[in-house]
């Protein structure tokens, strides 16, 4: 199997620490996340809801963003620790927590150190002379 590119982005299923699951985020914009088997990503997790959260890809130059929110679930969905409000951006290495199940999403291209630098870098090239 290939390495992933590092443009690629994809999520990493964790249950009691064993990696249950990996799917890859391409080939389309959003995904429902939950117990459902009707989600695009199924979690395998009781104490999740059946549509738990929906995660989010935006398109952009020169990388795109990538986001989740939760769906008024009933336990909600905690990004490295902490309750998710409204729609949250992910950064590879982000941890998202649902139930019993910890998600681990992963986009090497999009660290907070890389966005911030593009970010400067924008600001920069577009500051009045």
């Amino acid at each position: 199997m290939d390495a992933p590119s590092i443009h690629q982005a994809w999520l990493v299923l964790y249950q009691k620490g064993e990696v249950v699951a990996k799917h890859s985020l391409e080939g389309q914009l959003a995904w429902n996340i939950g117990r459902s088997k009707e989600c695009d990503i199924t979690v395998p997790d009781q104490y999740v809801s059946r549509i738990q959260a929906v995660l989010k890809c935006i398109p952009g130059e020169p990388l795109p963003t990538y986001t989740i929110q939760d769906i008024s679930s009933r336990n909600g969905t905690l990004i490295n620790g902490v309750k998710s409000q409204g729609a949250a951006c992910l950064y590879h290495g982000d941890i998202i927590m649902m139930g019993d199940t910890d998600m681990v999403f992963r986009c090497p291209a999009l660290t907070k150190s890389i966005l911030e630098e593009l970010q400067a870098q924008s600001e920069e090239g577009s500051a009045p002379n």
